[in-house]
């Protein structure tokens, strides 16, 4: 084999099927519409503090009116909704879900620092050509589409955004600095009393190297998100233990990166975690024709339950802790049932026998 086909060979090879993004375009579409934050405030921003940061939205002069922003909330609902419904559009609505979230996200970048939830609206534009709106539709759906490319695409992305975030912290001072991150952090987001506080006590005095040691493995972890992207389940194996690490950011400081979860279910094989009455009901789902009255009608309900949940701080924060929550329970489970399947593999495999000797 030459190394032309190695290559193409590597870059076509998918963790997961077609039904398990089928599953995560469902799952991602309902986490997007709860966890887009409140738009409005940015109208009522001054313009002199309106610098955006990327794209056409430089161009404006300042931020856009109340209307626009609900129009612009109201348009990606929509969106969202009918990506979740998949069909033959997919590839076109998954472009405009991600057009309508790097606007609305661009805006609130517009007021401070880019964070890491620019992954989550790539996203759709990166899978529109996996064949993700294949599988577990309504509509009938037929034409080409190719996982492996597309999750690799993904999977780079999220592992620039993470070596970019390892980086600054690399030229911030978390690495042989005179005070550890992890102390400064919990002395900084913990209240006073808080049990949690002793912990920035440990981390900065004589066990230092607590400190120094949980800042240098966040940085290491960070860096092989980028590096394990060369084989699948060194990478798969690096979001588990981000998963794990972010439901630990949230538990120790309440800062909540629950849109990188989100996308890192894109590479979990929904077919093995998921109960088979789930599986089932999702495949009942497969060519059965939606009325468009229907389809109206979730739009409708998707609008709605976006505007409330922007509106309702508890709704983003309730399902930001179950996207966490979720996500570290899966991927216990996932390294979990990679240890056994290797212990067993392991037992299984014949053993050596031992030469015989000769005879005398």
């Amino acid at each position: 084999m030459s190394l032309r086909e190695r290559i193409l060979d590597w870059v076509d090879e998918s963790p997961v099927g077609r039904r398990d993004l089928g599953a995560f375009r469902i799952l991602f579409s309902i986490a997007s519409i709860l966890l887009v934050p409140d738009i409005l405030w940015v109208a009522r921003m001054p313009d002199s503090a309106f610098h955006p940061r990327f794209g056409p939205l430089m161009l404006l002069p300042s931020a856009p009116p109340e209307a626009a922003l609900l129009a612009l909330q109201v348009a990606l609902a929509v969106a969202l909704a009918l990506l979740a419904l998949g069909g033959p559009a997919t590839p076109a609505v998954s472009y405009a879900a991600s057009a309508l979230l790097l606007t609305l996200y661009g805006l609130a970048y517009s007021f401070g620092q880019i964070d890491h939830s620019i992954v989550l609206a790539v996203a759709p534009a990166l899978l529109a050509h996996s064949g993700w709106g294949r599988t577990v539709t309504p509509w009938p759906s037929s034409g080409p589409g190719a996982p492996g490319p597309a999750l690799r695409a993904l999977a780079v992305a999220i592992g620039l955004g993470m070596a970019w975030a390892a980086l600054n912290k690399v030229a911030s001072g978390w690495i042989g600095g005179s005070a550890t991150a992890l102390g400064y952090s919990l002395q900084s987001h913990v209240e006073p009393g808080d049990p949690l506080r002793s912990l920035a006590g440990i981390a900065t005095g004589p066990l230092s190297w607590i400190g120094e040691g949980a800042d240098l493995v966040v940085v290491v972890l960070e860096l092989g998100a980028l590096v394990t992207v060369l084989w699948w389940p060194a990478f798969r194996l690096t979001i588990a233990l981000l998963a794990l690490f972010h439901l630990a950011v949230w538990i120790m400081l309440d800062i909540s990166f629950a849109w990188n979860v989100v996308v890192y279910a894109a590479f979990v094989p929904w077919g093995r975690v998921l109960p088979t009455r789930a599986l089932l009901a999702l495949d009942r789902m497969q060519g059965r024709r939606l009325p468009t009255a229907a389809a109206v009608g979730i739009g409708v309900l998707a609008a709605a339950a976006s505007l409330v949940a922007s509106r309702v701080p508890a709704v983003e924060k309730v399902t930001s802790v179950v996207i966490l929550v979720i996500g570290a329970a899966t991927a216990v489970a996932l390294l979990a049932s990679a240890t056994l399947r290797r212990v067993s593999a392991r037992r299984r495999a014949p053993r050596p026998r031992a030469p015989r000797s000769a005879p005398r």
